[in-house]
């Protein structure tokens, strides 16, 4: 299961802004915010929500540099 801290990780690994990256998963900025701080615990459903986005993402850039490549 993923938690607060972990979430933190991902987002600054990916060099998004708190904002940006809320908005990427579809979630408010405020939401996200609880979330890394563990004010609020992420559920098993918003994990696998936030985990497609990420999968979603990766595939668009990976689509994105492909193309590139062409």
């Amino acid at each position: 299961m993923m938690d607060g801290q972990e979430l933190r990780r991902i987002r600054k690994k990916l060099d998004y802004n708190l904002r940006d990256f809320a908005e990427k998963v579809g979630i408010s900025r405020a939401q996200l915010s609880k979330y890394e701080r563990e004010v609020t615990g992420l559920s098993e459903e918003r994990v696998n929500q936030i985990k497609q986005k990420l999968v979603w993402l990766w595939c668009q850039s990976v689509s994105y540099m492909f193309i590139l490549i062409i």
